[in-house]
């Protein structure tokens, strides 16, 4: 950057922590101006400069407004630092208000993921970042901004110089491959709990939380609305649904609960059909796993209570005991088996809106043989890019 640039660029200072207060805040200065400001934001306790700090260290000190404020400071590159100090809000208000009085403009976080993201996708795989649940998660999102969606981005622009049609084809379909993976990067998989009463679901709900989430009583009919609870099983993030027992009679409000458990099954990504073994299979369990089957087909069998004595004629299914608590650990396997046979690579670059998905489609039909359109590939790539 010559001279005349620097002088011309922005310094500005970001806030990258949510607003609500929390035990650390963390606020980033970049720009020509960035080690000066710092300077006179922050004092380090041996009286080191910042500019005379090596990169990647941590400083403690204090700050100087508030006054005596203990924090730490990382320079993080030529022309940028954070500080990580408390995270009240009065702490950070006076932070940022001493930098502005320097002339150092507050941004939104949002110009931030611009500076460290500038194609699209990488850019929302930075903001879905900051609302992932779970730290695999997280960091599958990182590796998209950081490794996976600049690297697809530069071969696809190769295969378009080059004209390589198949290869550019073949790229698209390998993200539109991981689509449904994608869409639950955030969102959370829809696992339902479906049995007749007092199959055991309500415990195996609370055994699945690790707590007493779900009422849990002999009586049959129980559970009549729906009982959610979200969980993280192997770092992948689900919602799970316990519905009312399901059988042929009962009252006006236990049918609407079962009504309501219909919907559920038909709107699960998995469905675990929850089966007391110690009782013995008969004609109205097979209603009901037809009942559940005619909603949904992706289920789970798990045959519950496998501390007691089994009876015969149940259909084959992952043994339990919610309520000892056996089991479990294979049934959280098979339950991933289930919803992620398999876990994309870090280089893998996934599809994480529907736009993406849309603009990809549209990429395989513009390099489809007999007569790929170059033009259409072209303008579809760039709309990819720059999101």
């Amino acid at each position: 950057m010559s001279a005349a640039e620097d002088r011309h660029e922005p310094t500005c200072c970001w806030v990258l922590t949510p607003p609500a207060p929390g035990a650390v805040a963390v606020v980033c200065i970049e720009g020509p101006q960035a080690l000066a400001a710092a300077d006179r934001v922050f004092q380090h306790v041996g009286r080191r400069r910042v500019v005379q700090m090596a990169m990647d260290r941590v400083y403690f000190g204090h700050l100087r407004k508030p006054q005596g404020e203990e924090a730490v400071l990382c320079r993080t590159g030529p022309q940028a630092v954070e500080i990580h100090c408390h995270g009240g809000p009065q702490v950070v208000q006076a932070l940022v208000a001493a930098l502005k009085q320097q002339g150092i403009a507050p941004a939104s976080p949002e110009q931030w993921l611009r500076k460290q993201a500038p194609c699209g996708p990488a850019r929302e795989a930075l903001q879905w970042m900051l609302q992932a649940t779970t730290e695999p998660m997280a960091r599958l999102l990182w590796h998209q901004a950081q490794l996976a969606w600049p690297r697809w981005l530069t071969q696809a622009r190769q295969a378009l110089a080059q004209s390589d049609w198949p290869r550019l084809n073949d790229l698209a379909q390998e993200v539109l491959a991981w689509e449904q993976f994608a869409r639950h990067l955030v969102e959370p998989w829809q696992v339902v709990l479906a049995g007749r009463p007092n199959a055991g679901k309500s415990t195996l709900l609370n055994a699945l939380a690790g707590f007493q989430r779900a009422v849990v009583h002999a009586r049959p009919g129980t559970t009549r609305d729906v009982v959610q609870q979200s969980v993280a099983l192997g770092g992948v993030p689900m919602r799970l649904s316990d519905t009312a027992g399901w059988r042929s009679s009962g009252d006006s409000l236990e049918q609407e609960g079962i009504r309501l458990a219909r919907r559920q099954w038909q709107q699960a990504d998995l469905v675990l059909v929850v089966l007391d073994r110690s009782r013995r299979w008969g004609a109205e369990d097979e209603r009901f796993l037809q009942a559940v089957q005619a909603q949904n087909q992706r289920l789970l069998l798990v045959r519950n209570k496998c501390d007691l004595p089994a009876a015969g004629g149940h259909p084959p299914g992952v043994e339990i005991s919610a309520l000892a608590r056996q089991g479990l650990d294979e049934l959280q396997r098979a339950i991933l088996h289930h919803l992620v046979p398999r876990w994309p690579e870090l280089h893998q670059a996934l599809p994480l809106t529907p736009q993406h998905a849309q603009l990809l489609q549209q990429l395989v039909q513009a390099t489809a043989p007999p007569r790929p359109d170059a033009r259409a590939a072209a303008t579809v790539l760039e709309r990819l890019a720059s999101g």
